[in-house]
């Protein structure tokens, strides 16, 4: 089964240096234009076929790109199909993106295995977005993403396969920041964090201090890319503080970038994306549909992902 994903037009090496120049936070932007030009390139159906797809469905699961309807600030990642879940209603993950910026382009083949996991992904930025200006951490398009989803509109393109009961913020970089601000908000039933978290003595950074941690009450994933990951301290200080339920995962040699652009020690390894989207899919199959065997993969003494050569994990409070 081709994907069938639908992707902006990257045809030369001036649209890609575009694309990098607006993903990603400080990190070396000719390794990103050579694992974004390996993505680009690439058959989608190698993605489709790295064991992402729900284990209900023996076919890798080809995923849909769209904008989001009267939402014109989100674009949709969704499976394709979404008749092939039956009567099943599907999770939705908000997604935020590094540097806070609007546009997704840098994460579409993340954003694409979250999808493919069954999820219904709305992820900020505009399908055709391309503003390359960073901000700052901010709740606000998050919370947006929430509202629609109890709209018409969202129940329509979904075809009444949406779950808006069941919702993960997800972000990497500042956009951890987003989902961590986020998760605040009630309906918020999980946070899926990246290379993140909130600053140690951050006089310089006003309104993402350390202590905003304490009020994230819900269940955390936080995966970083070990010491050289520039937010190596904030995702280590965030867990050590927090009263949540906190799964910490250390990807050593990831970086700051390596876990969405698929990097290790900077050289582009698409076994370290889909490692990292494996991960993902995983704890949001423990935290949104309750699914046991899952959890132990992650929280069992000898759990699964313990064993695997590019992750330590830590967890508490569960």
């Amino acid at each position: 089964m081709q994907s069938g994903l639908i992707l902006p037009s990257v045809n030369n090496e001036d649209e890609i240096k575009q694309i990098a120049a607006f993903t990603g936070d400080h990190m070396n932007k000719h390794m990103f234009i050579i694992g974004l030009s390996i993505l680009v390139s690439m058959s989608w159906t190698q993605l489709a076929k790295a064991d992402l797809q729900p284990a209900s469905s023996p076919d890798p699961v080809a995923v849909t790109r769209e904008a989001a309807n009267g939402l014109p600030t989100h674009t949709i990642f969704r499976p394709a199909d979404l008749n092939a879940y039956g009567e099943r209603e599907l999770p939705v993950v908000i997604w935020n993106n590094g540097g806070c910026r609007k546009s997704h382009y840098g994460y579409i083949g993340y954003l694409t295995g979250l999808a493919q996991g069954g999820y219904l992904v709305v992820a900020v930025g505009g399908i055709n977005e391309t503003d390359i200006q960073t901000g700052t951490a901010n709740p606000a398009n998050s919370i947006a993403a929430m509202d629609w989803l109890n709209s018409d509109a969202a129940r329509k393109q979904f075809k009444g396969r949406l779950d808006a009961s069941r919702i993960a913020t997800a972000g990497t970089s500042c956009g951890g920041l987003e989902a961590l601000l986020a998760a605040v908000d009630s309906r918020v039933d999980a946070v899926l964090a990246l290379s993140t978290g909130f600053f140690p003595g951050a006089a310089n950074f006003p309104g993402v201090e350390l202590e905003h941690i304490d009020d994230v009450s819900v269940p955390v994933l936080l995966a970083y890319g070990g010491p050289s990951d520039m937010a190596a301290d904030n995702a280590v200080a965030n867990y050590k503080r927090s009263d949540a339920p906190f799964i910490l995962v250390t990807a050593t040699g990831a970086g700051h970038n390596g876990l969405t652009y698929g990097l290790l020690d900077d050289q582009p390894d698409m076994g370290v994306l889909i490692e990292s989207i494996n991960l993902g899919t995983t704890w949001l199959d423990y935290a949104l549909k309750g699914n046991d065997t899952a959890g132990e993969k992650l929280l069992a003494e000898d759990c699964d992902y313990c064993q695997r050569e590019l992750f330590t994990v830590q967890n508490k409070n569960f």
